[in-house]
């Protein structure tokens, strides 16, 4: 088994899927697209069988037992020296998700980035590839001393977020985007560190072939890799349906107003406003009832959105 440095993880909280579903209606939790805990896989450093890795035979990801007391099976990337200063680890979707019918597709991950113990850092992106291999866009943690953070490319466009991440934590990534518009939202910990910006800005085919992590060295040559690397503790892609929930209607008495329908229980609901419906959208203070959400509105406001939100505990 590869022995792994024992820490750190420190502050490993209880698993959780968080998945936001946004529009004027709120959307359910969706068709199932992969999903792991990683427990159906044997322990070891190339048992990922179904995912597919261009450094086969060096160790430079895999899976590991119990790296986190209580975690059991974790997926990594880093650690080991690879064969080359990219490395990726992904998995095939082949999902069309606007011909599909459903074009949201959210990804939630509880992952972590453990820092070097050799003084060199290198950078781990969650990645999405198109059917072609082409990749489209990433989120990249940033490990360097120079650019530590939370970056994020559009395929072309490499941005800082400005936000960091925490060294030697596990936190929930969510990640949500609509194919049909060609943009997408990021979460880390419930805080956005992208909101409504374009996903693709280049001119390659937009589906959904394949999602995963890399590992890109710092160094031109693996000799100068660092024993960073990312820990993966689950990975849920799921596309959303965009019609399956109705909004009953509206109301307004004076400048209180309602939106009417049927709210499910273990579901909170947030309302938000927006200019243009597209971006700089306002958490604005609403009121949940029995017919559902009810709120202050003396401008009334044309273009809002109901955010859903809900948290599944997953066994451990």
């Amino acid at each position: 088994m590869l022995v792994l440095p024992p820490s750190f993880w420190s502050l490993f909280p209880m698993k959780f899927v968080l998945v936001l579903f946004f529009l004027f209606s709120p959307f359910c939790s969706g068709q199932t697209i992969y999903a792991t805990e990683f427990e159906e896989y044997e322990d070891g450093a190339e048992n990922l069988d179904d995912w597919i890795g261009s450094s086969p035979g060096t160790g430079s990801y895999g899976l590991d037992y119990e790296l986190v007391s209580g975690l059991q099976n974790s997926a990594f990337i880093g650690f080991e020296r690879p064969v080359q200063p990219l490395v990726t680890l992904v998995k095939a979707h082949d999902f069309d998700p606007v011909k599909a019918g459903t074009p949201t597709v959210t990804l939630e991950s509880l992952l972590g980035v453990e820092d070097s113990t050799n003084g060199r850092r290198d950078t781990f992106s969650i990645v999405f590839l198109n059917s072609s291999g082409d990749l489209l866009a990433s989120i990249q943690f940033r490990n360097g001393d120079d650019d530590f953070g939370l970056w994020y490319s559009d395929g072309v466009t490499i941005r800082d977020s400005s936000l960091d991440f925490i060294r030697g934590e596990l936190q929930l990534l969510t990640i949500e985007i609509d194919f049909a518009i060609n943009r997408w939202s990021v979460q880390l910990d419930g805080i956005d560190i992208i909101r409504n910006v374009v996903f693709h800005s280049g001119n390659k085919v937009i589906d959904l072939g394949f999602t995963g992590v890399q590992w890109d060295l710092s160094s031109n040559v693996t000799l100068g890799y660092g024993d960073n690397y990312l820990l993966i503790a689950d990975w849920y892609v799921r596309a959303v349906p965009t019609t399956s929930f109705k909004v009953l209607g509206l109301s307004r008495v004076g400048v209180v107003s309602e939106i009417l329908f049927e709210p499910e229980l273990g579901f909170s609901y947030q309302l938000q406003t927006s200019p243009d419906l597209s971006t700089n959208f306002q958490d604005e203070d609403s009121e949940m009832t029995e017919n559902g959400l009810r709120y202050f509105d003396p401008s009334l406001r044309s273009f809002s959105r109901v955010v859903r939100k809900y948290a599944i505990p997953v066994a451990q």
